[in-house]
This record gives structure tokens, sequence and C-alpha cells, in this order.
């Protein structure tokens, strides 16, 4: 016992425990627990090597290891996370409502939208068609099956066809647009959880843009495409020409 007792100010548990003089147990379970969870994405935009992940939602890393607050992350030492998780209530919503879209398959545009495509056809003249079926789609690389890979595929196209490819800065060769389609992270860029939205009249995809959300107040659309065979078309696609 003598011989264990000697080793005990080494021993992280017997310290957190008040087994050692002069230790306060409350206070080395808060350092034990509260901690500062680094932001996956380094300085240089590439995914870091080390460090807890932040939110997979909004990318949250700036942390309070000082006291309790709104942005303290208690973390216990058996149930360290893995994979994705959520800083708040919030992000984890909007995560679920994006999923929920994503699994719902083709929506059709609201009312209010259909009232606006009809006015601009009886703007330009034309006689408001009935028969026109317009819907939507939000699409998630991760979430892919083999019919959505073939939306995706034709997501890209519509890009590639209105954009020059987007060139790697460090490769200058590599295309960046399918990962960013797909929602694929490279070494030095990350696109994770990038989503892919499509507009279809008659089934046939006319116009697409991928976006991130960051939270409740942030979110980036960095490419929005119609196909050069619709554009300007109003009596077909109404909201995108």
């Amino acid at each position: 016992m003598f011989q264990k007792e000697k080793f005990v100010e080494r021993n992280e548990n017997a310290r957190a425990a008040g087994r050692v003089e002069g230790s306060d147990p409350i206070e080395e379970i808060t350092k034990r627990c509260i901690r500062i969870v680094e932001n996956p994405i380094g300085d240089s935009g590439a995914p870091a090597k080390r460090g807890a992940p932040a939110c997979v939602l909004c990318k949250a890393h700036d942390f309070s290891k000082s006291g309790f607050g709104p942005r303290t992350v208690i973390i216990c030492d058996q149930a360290l996370p893995k994979g994705e998780w959520f800083c708040c209530t919030d992000c984890n919503n909007i995560h679920t409502c994006l999923e929920n879209l994503v699994a719902g398959g083709l929506k059709t545009l609201p009312e209010t939208s259909l009232t606006a495509i009809k006015k601009k056809q009886v703007e330009q003249g034309l006689e408001p068609s009935a028969e026109l079926d317009i819907r939507w789609r939000l699409l998630c690389g991760k979430m892919a099956s083999d019919d959505t890979r073939v939306l995706l595929s034709k997501a890209v196209a519509i890009f590639h066809d209105r954009f020059d490819p987007i060139a790697d800065s460090t490769t200058s060769r590599l295309d960046l647009i399918p990962h960013m389609v797909y929602g694929r992270s490279l070494k030095q860029q990350d696109y994770g959880g990038m989503y892919c939205a499509t507009l279809t009249v008659n089934s046939t995809i006319v116009c697409a843009g991928i976006f991130r959300i960051f939270g409740q107040d942030v979110a980036e659309i960095p490419l929005v495409a119609t196909s050069s065979e619709c554009q300007g078309l109003v009596s077909q696609i109404g909201l995108v020409g």
C-alpha cells in the first residue's frame, strides 16, 4: 500500500478523486471534462489531422473553457465524440430538416411560385400551360443512391456547360466542380455538408444549385446554373430564366 500511494500523485483518477493532498476534486473534474473542441478545418482550408471534430453543420470551434455557458462543451473521458455531432439543438434540427428533405424526394413548388410562373407567362403573351410539371429536389452525395447519383451527374453536366472548370490551386488541373456537387473533401479543400438542389420541368433537370448552411445565420451558394437550352425560356421554367 505504501508503494502504491507513492505513485498516487501521477495518477489522474486519484487526483480527480481528491486523494492527492492539496488538489480540488471539483476543479480537477472540470479541467478534464470541459475542453476546447478544435475545428476540423485547418488554417489553409484543409481538414485538420488532429483535434476533436467541431460541429458538423456550423463548423463552430470557438468554445469556452472557462466556466459554464452557451459555448461550453463537456466531454466524458469514456465517451469521446465520434463521427458527426452538433454544438446545439438548432444545428441538430437544421441538419435533420435537410436530411428529411433529401429523403423526401421530388416536391412540388409552392402555390405562390406556380402563380408567379403563370404571371410571367401572361406577361410574355403566352397561354399559361397546365401541362407543365415543375418540381424541385434536394440531393446529397453522402446519401446518394444509384438513382440520385444519376441526378447529381446531370447537375455536374449543367455546371460544366455554364462554367469553366474550377481548378485546384495546388495542382492547377483537378476540376473541383464534381467534388463540390458530391460534397467530397480533399486534402486542401473541404466541401463536406454541401447539398445540391435541382429544378425539373416534366422530369427534366433544367436548373441546379449547390449550397451549404452554417448554423442559423449563414449560408453559402457558390454555384447556380440553368442549362443552355433553357436559358431565358420563361414559358418553361419561369423562375430560373
